[in-house]
């Protein structure tokens, strides 16, 4: 495998990859253009590029997408095993906070996504590794990071990623370093390359087109190639073409199935293992309707009124102009005068653009929409079905971006299980109980790693505001803790109402400490299940409201007219208005 007749054949597979995703990469980059609007340029071009709809797009998707680091749940196969999987679910959201994984890692990708592809790299420093990437992880550290599209590396023959027979990424190292990392052996066939980055890559919009790489960086850097070849179980590392054809370092793959990437695409041309991004059906809009409002900015510096007048009222004319506004004046013959309006923007015009703006919100899965503007419902309930019904193109990159994410967190979970040295500290929350402080490690591993199903919570990637909080809490007390009280009673399960009002009122920003005080004890987890007062008829009726935590308007004008209706019949039985303030 190691002799030059492979790798040479691995590098002309290489070099026909990018040649493919030569065309790909060019769009890529006239869609990155759109997005910096020529902020990174020389030449003022934001007057031209009014509407930045791309960059509204992006806005509203991205944050919807995942504005939070995920939430992870263990599983387990057992229920003797529990206990660690609770611990180990501590650990592992212990460890994506650590890393600010979404942050660093989860956002940046799914921005990359909507130009291209968002590719991850997921795998564990190793002391080996510290001096060319300790600056970033450190040893035993588990990271995830991105690859750009112009470096990522894959199989030209095969027609989806699954058939790939090798997958990999380019990158660059100083030279000093990689001499040092890679041994005498190949010190003589690293050399400095200074044109690293084609003129595909994102920093040619940030910095420039032309660079001369051996002026504007500090150290001399080399550029290297490494290579996952699923059948053989290796990575490899080698050269560019034309830099050498030996191979320069083979590793066995430790680490879970499926190799080291990750990569988000969300809809793909068939036979074809690159996908078609987002935003390229979003570039006619942009373009369309920044031609219009361009030609309506140049109707509307057109636009002025001027007076016509026969030339034999020529001192009429004068007296006018030169007049006060709101002034008389005596002419000679009215009709000699009339004021003209030239230019303006076209009415048509901006009914156009409102047109490709609407268009725009469609093809991007009815943004606007999530986005929160142009509602057309007509209460908060319409409003509600509208956002969870906006688009079925939105939920499915919804379901991608979970599914890639699960991927990438069950590499760094097995990372978390497989690696010997790991200690994290963890608190466990027992309500009512303590707070009990474990350490995930080797030795207090409890069961296999395949013993335990791993999944994501769902939603937990999307941040609610407080106001969204409440009325979630609201809904799950009204819809299912309260109708299952009776039941949950004869169980043994008690609710504790001072924790639930003190949480409700602290989403709304409400110190209920002033006027609310508990008379449960303070080692009492919570209320006794309710019991009728002595005597009391509780009628059963159908649809029956329970309004033991406050009636509504509409509970307390049905027993008003209950009561009312039970006067005139001569039986009269006093109104359920307890809770009527």
């Amino acid at each position: 495998m190691a002799k030059g007749g492979f790798v040479n054949r691995l590098q002309c597979a290489i070099k026909s990859w990018q040649k493919i995703n030569e065309p790909a990469l060019r769009n890529r980059q006239k869609m990155l253009s759109y997005y910096a609007s020529g902020y990174y340029g020389q030449q003022e071009s934001s007057g031209k590029h009014v509407m930045k709809l791309v960059q509204r797009g992006i806005d509203i998707i991205v944050p919807y997408l995942a504005m939070t680091n995920p939430k992870t749940m263990f599983i387990p196969r057992f229920p003797k095993l529990r206990p660690f999987a609770i611990t180990s679910e501590l650990a592992m959201n212990h460890l994506l906070e650590e890393i600010e994984f979404v942050k660093y890692s989860l956002r940046p990708g799914i921005l990359n996504s909507m130009f291209g592809m968002g590719i991850w790299k997921t795998g564990i420093m190793k002391a080996e590794e510290i001096e060319i990437f300790g600056y970033l992880h450190d040893v035993g550290q588990i990271y995830c990071d991105l690859i750009d599209d112009c470096d990522y590396i894959g199989d030209p023959s095969a027609k989806n990623r699954e058939q790939f027979e090798f997958e990999g990424h380019k990158y660059r190292l100083p030279v000093d370093v990689a001499k040092e990392f890679f041994g005498s052996k190949h010190a003589d066939s690293i050399k400095a390359d200074f044109a690293l980055h084609g003129s595909d890559s994102p920093e040619t919009i940030s910095k420039g087109e032309q660079r001369n790489f051996s002026t504007d960086s500090l150290y001399q850097w080399s550029e290297f190639i490494d290579i996952w070849l699923p059948r053989e179980d290796v990575i490899i590392t080698i050269k560019p073409e034309g830099k050498g054809s030996r191979v320069l370092r083979t590793v066995e793959w430790d680490g879970p199935e499926g190799g080291p990437f990750d990569v988000l695409g969300y809809k793909y041309f068939p036979e074809t293992a690159t996908p078609i991004p987002p935003v390229w059906g979003w570039l006619p809009y942009d373009t369309m309707c920044n031609v219009l409002l361009n030609k309506m900015r140049n109707q509307a510096e057109r636009e002025k009124k001027i007076l016509l007048y026969e030339k034999s009222v020529e001192k009429d004319a004068k007296n006018i102009l030169e007049g006060p506004d709101g002034g008389a004046f005596g002419v000679s013959n009215v009709e000699a005068f009339k004021e003209v309006e030239f230019g303006g923007a076209s009415q048509q015009n901006y009914q156009y653009v409102n047109y490709l703006e609407s268009q725009f919100s469609i093809q991007g899965g009815n943004l606007y929409t999530i986005g929160g503007r142009n509602s057309e419902a007509g209460t908060l309930g319409q409003e509600q079905m509208m956002q969870a019904n906006a688009s079925r193109i939105i939920e499915d990159m919804v379901n991608e971006v979970y599914r890639v994410t699960t991927s990438i967190l069950k590499k760094m979970a097995w990372y978390l299980w497989t690696d010997p040295l790991i200690q994290i500290p963890v608190v466990k929350r027992i309500p009512g109980v303590t707070d009990l402080s474990v350490i995930f490690s080797d030795e207090a591993k409890e069961g296999d790693f395949y013993d335990f199903n791993f999944q994501l919570v769902p939603y937990s990637m999307q941040r609610m505001s407080p106001t969204q909080r409440h009325q979630a809490l609201m809904q799950f007390l009204n819809g299912w803790v309260i109708p299952v009280m009776p039941m949950a009673a004869q169980q043994g399960v008690q609710i504790n109402l001072d924790a639930i009002t003190k949480e409700l009122g602290r989403l709304l920003d409400i110190n209920v400490d002033d006027f609310w005080e508990s008379g449960v004890p303070a080692n009492a987890v919570g209320l006794g299940p309710y019991q009728p007062m002595q005597g009391t008829v509780m009628p059963k009726q159908s649809g029956q409201v329970d309004d033991r935590f406050g009636a509504d308007l509409g509970s307390r004008e049905s027993n008003l007219m209950q009561y009312e209706s039970s006067e005139r019949s001569g039986n009269p039985s006093p109104p359920n208005n307890s809770n009527q303030k």
